[in-house]
Order: structure tokens, then sequence, then C-alpha cells
């Protein structure tokens, strides 16, 4: 028999971190954030740049190692101070302004286009954050383990819930499939050898799956480069040369696009998800802080296991995201789809539909569309840029990914 507990304040949840201070970690760790996924994704552009025997895997690359370093740690640190601090009303609108973060390094690191169109896109989006955050949102106490579970078990949720998960499995499976079919293509298309790689290889290493140069750049995946003085220019999105330095079939180019985003879009689901268990943590949590302890039964710690796996699988899709595409598509992508997830999954799960009236239900789904209407933007815009590769091989060598040693 346990005694329901009565909501806490905001004052009283938030008693140890300011909201400025929360806002002000958080505008950080996003800033950060971006960098290290740009990083990342330079990392895969240089990598591409290699001939094939000579590319290392993700692990073996300082600079992708250094990238992956820098968004975990301020993604760990900053969710929890966020999570811990501000509201869902402030999160989203933050969320937009790491969108802003990932233009600006992409056009200063890698040499993207920032164009009119992208800075509309980005506009859009983050207006239908705006939207989504103001009016998708509602009270919610601080709750035990018990009341959690009785909300984890309700009929409406696990229907919801499994349908949910079935379609994600389901649709990851498709883009695996698809992306394992590309590689086998692009394999037949390497005159490197006659007998081409192994399709397994190809999947396991997915950056192998971004190729070739873009207008006049006559210089293979498959040579050294041998003019560094020369600034070459990657396709962001997708490459319109196969290996063979051959214009490559629009059918390809577009399968390159959709699974990228695909990716990118199945990531921001499943942080939603991860939300959902990253919220009832903080609130258990939070309890047992004030004295009651919510840990000392296996659900509790099960709760834990779930939001692990789940923010591991949501960080290794936007990896296989950025392997294809540039920040200035993938983060969007994933964005948008991570605020879908979160304000649906967080509506089912709360059983909170009733406290939200059909006006304001109905400018959410207006903040939705814009939202869907800016990745849109963003993405037919973000194949238009380039990767300055002497921007990073002038004094940074050490970092470059380069085998050359």
């Amino acid at each position: 028999m346990h005694t329901r507990l009565l909501p806490f304040s905001a004052n009283e949840t938030n008693s140890h971190i300011s909201i400025p201070l929360g806002i002000f970690i958080g505008l950080v760790a996003s800033f950060i954030q971006s960098l290290g996924l740009t990083i990342q994704r330079k990392s895969h552009v240089l990598n591409n740049q290699q001939p094939e025997r000579r590319r290392k895997a993700d692990y073996r690359r300082p600079l992708w190692l250094l990238g992956f370093a820098i968004f975990i740690s301020s993604n760990i640190i900053g969710a929890l101070v966020q999570i811990a601090s501000l509201p869902v009303v402030i999160l989203a609108p933050l969320g937009a302004v790491s969108l802003l973060w990932n233009a600006f390094f992409a056009r200063f690191i890698l040499g993207d286009v920032f164009s009119p169109w992208m800075i509309l896109g980005t506009l859009f989006i983050a207006g239908g954050a705006v939207l989504i955050a103001i009016f998708g949102i509602v009270p919610e106490p601080t709750r035990s383990l018990e009341d959690l579970l009785e909300l984890w078990t309700r009929p409406a949720f696990v229907a919801y819930f499994s349908l949910l998960g079935t379609a994600v499995v389901v649709c990851l499976l498709i883009t695996h499939v698809t992306e394992y079919s590309l590689a086998r293509k692009l394999a037949a298309l390497s005159p490197e050898s006659s007998v081409p790689p192994s399709p397994t290889a190809q999947t396991a290493n997915p950056s192998s799956l971004i190729t070739g140069v873009t207008e006049d750049i006559t210089t293979t995946e498959r040579t050294p480069l041998l003019n560094l003085d020369r600034k070459i220019a990657i396709a962001s999105v997708a490459s319109s040369r196969d290996y063979s330095g051959r214009l490559e079939s629009p059918s390809i180019t577009r399968t390159r696009l959709l699974i990228a985003i695909s990716y990118a879009s199945f990531s921001g689901i499943i942080s939603g998800m991860c939300l959902l268990f990253a919220k009832s943590g903080v609130e258990l949590l939070l309890l047992t802080v004030r004295g009651q302890n919510q840990f000392w039964r296996w659900e509790s710690w099960m709760l834990l296991f779930a939001l692990c796996v789940f923010a591991l699988l949501q960080l290794w899709y936007l990896h296989k995201g950025l392997v294809l595409a540039d920040p200035t598509l993938v983060c969007p992508s994933a964005f948008c789809f991570y605020n879908l997830s979160s304000i649906v999954n967080g509506l089912v799960y709360f059983d909170q539909f009733a406290l939200i009236s059909p006006l304001h239900l109905g400018l959410v789904a207006v903040g939705i569309i814009i939202l869907l209407v800016g990745v849109w933007v963003v993405s037919i815009q973000a194949g238009g840029g380039g990767v300055d590769v002497d921007r990073w091989k002038e004094g940074g060598e050490s970092l470059s990914d380069d085998e050359d040693t």
C-alpha cells in the first residue's frame, strides 16, 4: 500500500538549478554538441577521400573519436541539467537553437553554402518547435514508481507503444535492407577488382557509401589525392558520381538521401522514446534524493536499462545518418521527429489528452506541419554545399585521419 505523493511545485522540483542557469547550460551544450557532430561528419568525408584499402574504421580515426567524445560528453551533461531544471516549454526552443549551430558549423567547417533557403528552413523549424512547446505542454507532477507502473500498464499505452515499436522495427529493417542493396550495387560498379567487396563489409562501414566528387573534379575515390592545394568539394548528402568517377544514376542519389533521412528520423523517434524513460528516471531520482528511495525494486533498474539501450540506439542511428549526409540535413530530420515523438509519447503515457483544449491541440498540429515544411526546405538545399579539405589539412595533420603515416 503506498501513499500517492502530492505534486511538487516548479520551484521545489527545480530548487537546485535555476531556470536561467539551465537555459545558459542548454545553449552551451547545444553549441558543443553541434561542433562534435560536424567534426564526426568531417572525419567521414576525409576518410572517404582515401583509397578503399587505406580507409579506417570509425574508432581508429582520431578526428572521429574527438568529435564523438565532444558530442557524447556535452549530450549527457546537458541533458541531465536540462531535464532536471527546465520545463518542456523551454526545452523545445533550445533544441531549435541547435539547428542554427549546425548550419553555422556546416558553413565554416564543411564549407556548405549558407543560403537564404537554409535560413528560411531553420526559421520554419524553430517556429514550429516554439508552437509545439507553448501549446503542447501541460503541468506534470513528480510521480513515484507505483504511479509510473500504473501509467505504463494502461491498455491504451500498451497498445500505442506496441504499435509504435513494431512500426519502428519494420521500417528500420526496410532501411537496413535498402542500405545493403545499395552497397551491393556500388560494389558491382567498382572497377578496382573483378571480385567486388563483400556487401557485409560495405554495410559494416557505412562511410563507404559516400563516394565521388562534384562538378568537374576528376579525382576518384580509388586513387590518392595528388593535388592537395586544390579545393575539393565533396557532395554533402549524396554523391553525383560512382566509384569509377562516372555520373551515377539519379535513383542511387535519391536512395542515399532517403536512407540518410530515414536513419535520422528514426533516431529522433527513438530519442523521443528515450526521453520518456529519462523523465521517469529523473522523477524517481528526485524522490530518492528527497529521502524516498525508489530504487529498491527491480522495475526501477529495468527502467534505467531501457534508458541506456534507447540512448545508445538513437546515437547509433544518428551516427549512421551522419555517415551519409551533413548535419544540416540529418539534425533537422532527427529534431523534427524527436519533437513529434516526445510530444505524442508524453500525452499518451501521462494520459494528458484530456488536459489539452482542442484549440491548443490544433496549434500543436500546425506546429508539426511547420516543422515538416522547414525540414523539407532544409533537405532540398542540403546537397548544395561542399567540403573544403584544405581547411583541415593545414595545421591539422595529426587529427585529419590521413593515413599517409
